[in-house]
């Protein structure tokens, strides 16, 4: 039988999840900058929905994004290197630092 190579399939999903999370974080931004300035309870309700809505693929994808990029950093042998951990730091970093300051 042939050996599968999961690197590539991995880089995929990588690249897909962080996609997902940019795409999925844009869209709450969007709701938070807009929902000062909704002028109604219930135009405040149906963004908020929507925010609902949204946080599950928003986390979802911020850890599948961190899981896909530490596997993919031990599988080439990055581990060594400062470039992996430097991401990593930064993304949870700004992740920490937003969530403070919201």
């Amino acid at each position: 039988m042939e050996e599968i190579n999961a690197y590539p399939w991995l880089l995929w999903l990588h690249i897909a999840t962080a996609i997902v999370f940019f795409f999925v974080h844009g869209a709450a931004m969007a709701i938070a900058f807009r929902l000062p300035q909704e002028g109604t309870v219930a135009g405040m309700r149906a963004l908020l929905n929507i925010t609902g809505v949204t946080l599950p693929f928003l986390f979802g994808s911020y850890l599948l994004l961190q899981a896909f990029g530490i596997m993919l950093t031990f599988m080439a042998t990055w581990w060594q290197q400062a470039w992996p951990w430097l991401s990593f730091i930064l993304l949870n970093g700004m992740t920490f630092w937003m969530t403070w300051y919201a």
